[in-house]
C-alpha cells in the first residue's frame, strides 16, 4: 500500500494544524481557564548585547546572547551571554542576568560539564507570575559550538509548573526545544518565551500499514509534555471525508517521547484503497488551558 497527503504539503508537515480554542465544559473540582484572561505577556525592553554589563566576560569580540522570557513582567527575563576563552574553543561559561530576580539582578557565572564541542549547564531555577497564576521553572541549558559554520546550538530543557491560587490547583508541564541566539552584540537579543498557549498538530505517519496517528503538542518552538495535573487524554475520530458518522473513534492516554516530543495511537480500523479520510485529534489541558484541537487527512493509494 502506498498514501499520500492531500494539497501542497509534504507527508512531514503539519497540516489543518488550526490549534483551535474550544470552550471546554467544567472539569471536576472547577472549570478550565482560558488562557487569554492570564496569559497576557509583556514584551521586554529592547536590549542588545553591547548594553549588557558582565564582569568577567573573557572574550567579548565572540560572545554569543539568548534570552528567555519567564513570566509576564517585561523584567521577568533571564538574559544568557555564552562565552568562551578564544575562538575555536568551546562555548564553557554562561552567564545569567535577570533584572527582577534578586539573586541574578548582577551578572552570575555558570561553568559547563562536557566533552569536546558539548557543554551542559546547572540547573537555573525562576519564578515568575502570569496574571494571578504562580510560574515555577527550572532550566537546563545545554550548548553545542560548530565554529566551522561560526555557530552556537543552545537547547533548553524546562521543568515547569502553574498554580492557580484560587483552586490551589498546580500543574507540572516539561518543555524541550532550541533557543535563538545571536553572536552580533550590536543586534538585539532574541529572546524566546517559555509559556505560550499550546497548539497542536496531527499527521499520518506513513511508514505503518495500516497508518499510525501522530500528535504533538508545542509552545512556541517548544515541544510540551503535561505531567502532573492534566489528564494527558486524547480522543480521535477517523471518517471518511465529509461522512456524517466517524468510522473509528477512541481515547488513549499520551506519552509523548523523544527531542520531538510526539505521541502515537494505531487506528483499529479498515483502510480502503483511493479514499480520502479525515483524522481529528483532541486533547484535554484542564485546567489551565482547556481542550485543543487538530486534524490532518489523507488518501489510501
Amino acid at each position: 500500500m502506498r498514501f499520500s497527503c492531500i494539497g501542497n504539503v509534504l507527508v512531514e508537515v503539519v497540516i489543518l494544524q488550526a490549534a483551535l480554542w474550544w470552550g471546554a465544559p467544567a472539569a471536576k473540582g472547577g472549570e478550565a481557564k482560558d488562557p487569554g484572561d492570564w496569559l497576557v505577556v509583556k514584551a521586554p525592553p529592547v536590549k542588545r548585547g553591547m548594553d549588557l554589563k558582565v564582569p568577567g566576560l573573557r572574550n567579548a569580540e565572540f560572545a554569543a546572547y539568548a534570552a528567555v522570557q519567564f513570566g509576564a513582567d517585561p523584567n521577568d527575563v533571564a538574559y544568557l551571554v555564552f562565552d568562551c576563552k578564544e575562538r575555536l574553543k568551546p562555548y564553557d561559561v554562561v552567564h545569567v542576568y535577570v533584572p527582577g530576580h534578586r539573586k541574578y539582578k548582577r551578572a552570575t557565572r555558570l561553568s559547563g560539564k562536557g566533552r569536546e564541542e558539548g557543554r551542559v549547564f546547572r540547573k537555573l531555577s525562576l519564578e515568575g507570575m502570569y496574571g494571578s497564576m504562580q510560574h515555577k521553572c527550572a532550566l537546563v541549558l545545554s550548548a553545542r559550538t560548530r565554529w566551522d559554520d561560526d555557530v552556537l546550538e543552545v537547547f533548553v530543557e524546562a521543568e515547569c509548573s502553574l498554580r492557580d491560587p484560587e483552586t490551589r490547583k498546580r500543574s507540572t508541564f516539561r518543555l524541550r526545544g532550541p533557543l535563538k541566539v545571536t553572536l552580533n552584540s550590536a543586534v538585539q537579543i532574541p529572546c524566546t518565551s517559555l509559556i505560550q498557549k499550546p497548539r497542536l498538530s496531527v499527521r499520518w505517519d506513513h511508514r505503518s500499514d495500516p497508518p499510525h496517528v501522530r500528535g504533538r503538542i508545542c509552545m512556541g518552538s517548544f515541544s510540551m509534555d503535561p505531567e502532573a495535573g492534566f489528564r494527558r487524554k486524547a480522543a480521535v475520530e477517523v471518517r471518511v471525508r465529509k461522512a456524517e458518522k466517524p468510522q473509528y473513534r477512541s481515547s488513549f492516554n499520551i506519552e509523548p517521547s523523544g527531542v520531538r516530543g510526539e505521541f502515537s495511537h494505531y487506528a483499529r480500523t479498515r483502510f480502503r484503497k483511493s479514499t480520502e479520510y479525515l483524522v481529528s485529534l483532541s486533547v484535554d489541558l484542564r485546567p489551565q488551558f482547556g481542550t485543543i484541537k487538530a486534524s490532518d487527512q489523507m488518501v489510501l493509494r
